[in-house]
């Protein structure tokens, strides 16, 4: 793992949660107590596609920065919200 500071400035971060928020109160998601295999107490996720164009160009630094030219990553971004008093477990992530 490696840390990029600046990646993101303060007006991108602020596009990105603008969108994020905008996603999950349009498709009405709501926090879960657990996850189907108990990794995660009181969170909400959905995965997300088509983005604004400012934000898409974030997604695609992120993804030249993340990934190899020629490795086969999935388009939709997964986007997960812990609240305050929620955490994830450390467990192996599913292929489910």
């Amino acid at each position: 793992m490696f840390i990029v500071p600046d990646f993101i400035d303060i007006n991108e971060e602020q596009s990105l949660l603008d969108e994020v928020e905008h996603v999950f109160k349009t498709r009405r998601i709501r926090y879960e107590q657990t996850h189907w295999d108990d990794a995660i107490k009181n969170y909400r996720e959905t995965e997300h596609l088509r983005w604004r164009p400012e934000n898409q160009t974030i997604i695609d630094r992120i993804r030249q920065l993340a990934f190899e030219h020629d490795d086969n990553h999935i388009k939709f971004v997964h986007i997960l919200e812990i609240k305050a008093d929620g955490f994830i477990k450390p467990h192996v992530d599913s292929v489910r």
